[in-house]
């Protein structure tokens, strides 16, 4: 992970984003990112901890409630990583991270929750559009009041 700067860790739920090395050079000396990653920064060595994982996802729903401000969705968009779960580790299935936020946002109600699954995501954080790995990112589609 990359430590973020304070106006960001409350908004992301973390001290560090996560980056996932995609090469490694032969001698070990130098990694491949699939996002910047400015020269001298320090590298974080993270740990999963599913149950952090589980509150996380809990207040994204109430936060995404807030942000709606009384509108209702009426069409949910889900990036989600693909090494977030079985595919990586052999524990979580995506069934009961979408349920939770399902349970949060839209309740009973039947709307078109569509998703894809890859191996990294795009998301706002600070007010820019930015790469992530290892998350969730979601799109609503609302009416206007």
């Amino acid at each position: 992970g990359l430590q973020l700067p304070d106006n960001e860790k409350e908004e992301y739920d973390n001290e560090c984003i996560l980056r996932a090395p995609l090469i490694v050079s032969d001698d070990g000396q130098s990694f491949t990112f699939p996002a910047p990653v400015p020269v001298g920064s320090k590298i974080i060595s993270c740990q999963r901890d599913e149950e952090y994982l589980f509150k996380g996802m809990d207040g994204v729903g109430y936060r995404l409630i807030d942000q709606l401000g009384g509108r209702k969705p009426v069409a949910i968009f889900q990036m989600d990583c693909m090494a977030r779960g079985r595919m990586t580790l052999g524990v979580i299935e995506k069934d009961e991270i979408i349920g939770s936020l399902q349970d949060i946002v839209i309740g009973e109600k039947k709307i078109p929750w569509l998703g894809d699954y890859g191996f990294g995501e795009f998301a706002k954080l600070g007010g820019v559009n930015r790469f992530h790995n290892y998350t969730t990112s979601l799109s609503m589609i609302v009416r206007k009041t």
